[in-house]
């Protein structure tokens, strides 16, 4: 859903356009790609603006979903985006990891301060509520392999 949401953000004129009204020309680069730092910066510091680019991508992301009807769509904040009232799949799968873990990926992954990544997790539903609401569990640990545990769940 992160891809589909960068993509709609930048190749859905719509979209562009209701992101420069809310977040300002900043929110694209001159080059035309999406301003990703400037974005975090001024939505993970202000609950009200992250609120506001939710309500502009999630619909336009489960839309998407829903003309694609793909077989599996991952995402990281299925609950807390409202995508659980938009789209219905036949089950929820959890991938879960300790909190360390999550922090030391994400800040690999996104070249990220721990500030700046903890802000990202503290805006999301509870790692444990997740799994309460999940029907399934995957645990990416570096304890389990997760392609058995993947095939475990399929057999």
């Amino acid at each position: 859903c992160d891809r589909e949401a960068r993509r709609l953000m930048l190749c859905d004129p719509e979209l562009r356009r209701q992101m420069v009204e809310a977040f300002g020309v900043e929110t694209y680069l001159p080059d035309g790609a999406l301003n990703k730092t400037y974005l975090a910066s001024v939505v993970f510091s202000d609950p009200a603006k992250l609120q506001q680019v939710n309500a502009l991508v999630h619909p336009a992301v489960a839309a998407d979903i829903e003309r694609k009807k793909p077989q599996f769509v991952e995402t990281a904040i299925y609950f807390e985006s409202g995508f659980s009232a938009m789209v219905h799949p036949t089950e929820v799968w959890c991938v879960a990891a300790p909190l360390e873990l999550r922090i030391t990926r994400a800040m690999l992954r996104d070249h990220a301060t721990r500030e700046a990544v903890l802000a990202r997790i503290n805006n999301q539903l509870a790692q444990e509520e997740k799994i309460a609401r999940a029907d399934r569990v995957i645990w990416n640990d570096a304890t389990r392999s997760v392609i058995e545990q993947i095939n475990s769940l399929l057999s």
